[in-house]
């Protein structure tokens, strides 16, 4: 008795070969001092064709100064609910990305519908209408 097993492997559609001798070399521009960023440096493409460049970022809760390289704590900021998210935008942000205030709520089983803040406490509280429930 034969017993025959069919595999069904999608065709390659490119094959690349990688070897040491033919990799372009690029000196890493956050490797030295950060690259003088305060908090993120983030490499990105450079404006000629196998250079690298960089820009500052910062970590959620501050927002990049004008000297693009330091970062100041972010005191106001714009809150707002997208049913499945909450999240704090960095108003006027210096440059885009990296503009978040805070960290992010996020639920794929929430429908998120109503936002407020208690100064006084500094608690924040959204609805779940999914779930009938108030967080806090």
């Amino acid at each position: 008795m034969f017993i025959f097993h069919y595999f069904f492997v999608q065709e390659p559609r490119a094959v690349r070969a990688v070897h040491p001798l033919v990799q372009l070399f690029a000196s890493n521009p956050c490797g030295s001092n950060n690259g003088g960023c305060e908090h993120l440096c983030v490499v990105t493409a450079g404006a000629s064709e196998g250079a690298l460049g960089f820009r500052c970022a910062c970590n959620i809760g501050f927002r990049l100064s004008a000297d693009l390289k330091h970062c100041v704590r972010v005191d106001e900021f714009l809150m707002y609910s997208q049913q499945r998210f909450i999240k704090g935008r960095v108003l006027e942000p210096v440059t885009e990305g990296f503009s978040d205030a805070i960290l992010p709520v996020v639920s794929r089983r929430a429908r998120f519908v109503g936002l407020d803040f208690d100064a006084r406490d500094g608690m924040i509280y959204y609805s779940d209408v999914l779930q009938d429930v108030i967080y806090r």
